[in-house]
């Protein structure tokens, strides 16, 4: 098992009673008191409240996450420490996560959905971006990298494609002794992986003021308050949407041996991310449920049951159901095997996948339900349908 592996392991279990709970308070949290503008569709002053609760923290955790890693390694750039090497050792899983959890609210709200952030940009690389750096780190000492430098250039536009290509050399774990300390470019790797945090801490902070600012605004410049909740809505939507084609989209299932497909550790972590997003953006105080009457309390309640149960199974599933699924029946055989052996094998292979194919409908079943309650019933209870459509 990878560290990545572990890191999800880690991930799963915790939050999978905290789901239970939700799943548990659903009905109880229809009772809970409505803010006063929910009656009214006061869609400014939830947007206020969204932005402030839903969208700014998850833009504050990546750049406290950075600058935590910037703060271990800017002591040990020209030195080895086991604190340094335990931290690389894990890679750049917190890093990941924290973006993947903003990765939704990447694009400032207005009529175009002009991108003024560069954070969308992290996670792909041009052909090429690895021999451009491999280029830097060949011709550069410390010294020569400052954060201007990276600010300005590809590396920073593509920061974690570029780290994963710093800890992660031809797709195989780094010799962290060896890449950061022995190798004779070892303390310029070093400086540029912590310039390069440096530079993600500062456009995450950069990215929480901006949509502070918007929060702060009592009519944003070219949309309306409606079109901002809808945007909004439209966004969620969409996060369900891109897992039912991507991460959900149905596979053949056949038994086979467990390394015929490999382990996407991204999209395993990506898919909790993406249920966590839509699971707060409705559980939250100031989620969508809080514009909800209170003779619409049947709906909140459905939408937050439907929620975490797609949670729930979702880190049942382990993360990544597609490839569980596709490698699940994995048997193995040796020499020593006998005919009845290897029948028993199989067969319980076969009830693995099984149970593992009946876990992966459920959750993506469960993820179709929540987007149709939320681009139907939900849309509609709110008076957000044609806006909806326009987003």
């Amino acid at each position: 098992m990878t560290t990545h592996d572990r890191h999800i392991a880690e991930r799963k279990r915790l939050p999978r009673r905290h789901a239970l709970a939700l799943l548990g308070g659903a009905g109880l949290a229809a009772l809970a008191p409505r803010h006063g503008f929910a009656v009214s569709f006061d869609f400014a002053g939830f947007n206020r409240r969204y932005i402030a609760e839903v969208i700014v923290p998850r833009f504050t955790r990546l750049a406290a996450t950075c600058a935590a890693w910037s703060e271990r390694i800017a002591p040990a750039v020209h030195q080895p420490s086991a604190g340094k090497v335990d931290m690389m050792g894990r890679r750049d899983d917190e890093i990941w996560d924290n973006w993947m959890a903003a990765e939704p609210f990447m694009y400032l709200p207005g009529p175009s959905q002009k991108r003024e952030m560069e954070l969308a940009g992290w996670a792909r690389g041009p052909a090429g971006l690895y021999q451009d750096v491999d280029a830097l780190l060949a011709r550069s000492t410390p010294e020569d990298l400052s954060p201007e430098l990276v600010r300005t250039s590809l590396i920073g536009q593509h920061s974690l494609e570029v780290m994963d290509h710093l800890l992660l050399p031809d797709g195989k774990d780094a010799h962290i002794m060896h890449d950061f300390y022995v190798a004779e470019n070892g303390p310029t790797r070093t400086k540029l992986l912590q310039v390069l945090v440096d530079h993600m801490q500062s456009e995450a902070a950069a990215a929480g003021q901006a949509w502070a600012k918007i929060a702060e605004m009592e009519r944003p410049a070219g949309i309306t308050p409606r079109r901002m909740t809808a945007q909004f809505l439209g966004a969620q939507i969409n996060v369900l949407g891109r897992l039912l084609r991507r991460e959900l989209r149905p596979v053949p299932f056949a038994l086979g041996h467990g390394d015929e497909v490999a382990s996407d550790a991204r999209r395993e972590s990506g898919l909790i991310n993406a249920l966590e997003v839509v699971n707060t953006s409705l559980q939250s105080s100031a989620g969508f449920g809080a514009l909800l009457r209170d003779d619409q309390s049947a709906l909140k309640a459905s939408l937050l049951s439907t929620s975490a149960t797609a949670l729930s199974l979702g880190y049942e599933a382990g993360g990544y159901p597609g490839w569980v699924l596709r490698s699940g029946g994995h048997f193995g055989m040796c020499c020593f095997c006998t005919t009845d052996m290897i029948e028993d094998e199989r067969k319980r292979a076969e009830a693995r996948s099984e149970k593992i194919r009946l876990q992966f409908d459920d959750l993506r079943r469960a993820v179709a339900d929540l987007r149709k309650l939320m681009q139907t019933d939900l849309a509609e209870a709110i008076s957000l349908v044609p806006d909806l459509k326009e987003t």
